[in-house]
């Protein structure tokens, strides 16, 4: 591919007192060459062509159409487009193989989590039974016992307290 800037007139020609340029500056209009043939014409005979309203380089008949050359342009810049479609394509296609694995690795830990949950239930469980078992055989050995014939009781009532009291014969 090959590029020149130009000058243009008001009808679209460029300026026949300047010379094709290889960098652009302010007010110049780009012709791109796909071909070597293309672009040896144009340098021999830059002044006969001209840029038309859609900024299309029109060839005069005498000389090879540019058609070919904007065929070319066609045809690489949707090259380019089917490349770049193909690599986001490819791009999202591994998002997606990452997405899948960590659904993959979140899927493990929450069974791992609903495991482990389980576990700590029913331990828990196993808790509360204990304790129960143990508050039941401590209020089991701590219940008073009933007074045998060999106790006898005494009370003594003294103003608002009382007290009891046990002896042994």
């Amino acid at each position: 591919m090959f590029k020149y800037y130009v000058k243009l007139d008001e009808q679209g020609y460029p300026v026949a007192d300047g010379q094709p340029a290889i960098t652009a500056t302010e007010g110049m209009a780009e012709f791109v060459a796909y071909t070597t043939t293309d672009k040896e014409y144009f340098l021999r005979y830059y002044s006969h062509y001209r840029q038309d309203s859609n900024g299309n380089w029109v060839a005069p008949d005498n000389l090879p159409s540019l058609q070919v050359s904007s065929l070319l342009r066609s045809i690489q810049d949707q090259g380019q487009m089917i490349v770049d479609r193909d690599e986001t394509i490819e791009g999202l296609k591994n998002d997606l193989t990452t997405a899948k694995s960590s659904a993959e690795s979140a899927k493990s830990a929450a069974v791992q989590a609903t495991e482990a949950n389980a576990t700590l239930k029913a331990n828990d469980s196993l808790h509360d039974s204990a304790i129960m078992e143990l508050s039941d055989l401590l209020f089991s050995q701590l219940a008073p016992s009933e007074p045998s014939a060999s106790e006898t009781t005494n009370i003594v009532a003294d103003g608002s307290t009382s007290a009891v009291t046990s002896v042994q014969s």
